[in-house]
């Protein structure tokens, strides 16, 4: 885990809300895109992650020294002698930065021999329009949600303040 936390800030990509996947998979299918992703990628395993992902948005690769084939951190390895003194992680190195399509297009160097952390930067949601807000506001009303659960609906989906939707939902009821 603190290997991923590590990988998370040296990226730089907004780190408010994340998760970290250990097993990667289908990304497209496991991947909540409203908060920052940090997924452990094998060696060789980048492009096919790559290829699940949507070609906008921020992403980051960085090679990981430490992590052994298969995932595993060299420094939970069993040790072969007794260590003189606790063994120290080497840093991260070899950041790749961009979108999905530009590291499609221009692999990292050290992704096909080296496991790594893919950084998937959350999307940020546009500013919705008043009529827009208003609409889904009115359909939620007329279903029989109240107001204000309306308006907790509404805000969480188009991502604007509460506020400004509750105001919107007790125009809408008038």
């Amino acid at each position: 885990m603190e290997r991923a936390l590590a990988a998370l800030a040296g990226s730089g990509l907004d780190s408010t809300r994340f998760t970290v996947l250990a097993e990667v998979g289908d990304a497209r299918g496991r991947l909540d895109r409203s908060m920052t992703s940090v997924l452990a990628v094998p060696p060789g395993g980048i492009g096919m992650v790559l290829d699940d992902l949507d070609a906008g948005g921020s992403v980051a690769w960085v090679a990981d020294p430490s992590a052994a084939p298969g995932g595993a951190s060299t420094a939970d390895a069993e040790p072969v002698a007794e260590p003189v003194a606790e063994p120290v992680a080497e840093p991260m190195s070899d950041w790749s930065f961009g979108t999905v399509a530009d590291l499609r297009a221009e692999p990292p160097i050290d992704a096909d021999r080296q496991a790594g952390w893919l950084i998937v930067e959350a999307e940020v949601p546009g500013e919705a329009s008043d009529a827009e807000v208003t609409a889904a506001i009115e359909e939620l009303l007329a279903g029989g949600t109240s107001p204000s659960r309306a308006a907790k609906e509404v805000a969480r989906r188009f991502g604007v303040p509460k506020r400004r939707v509750y105001e919107l939902a007790l125009r809408a009821e008038r």
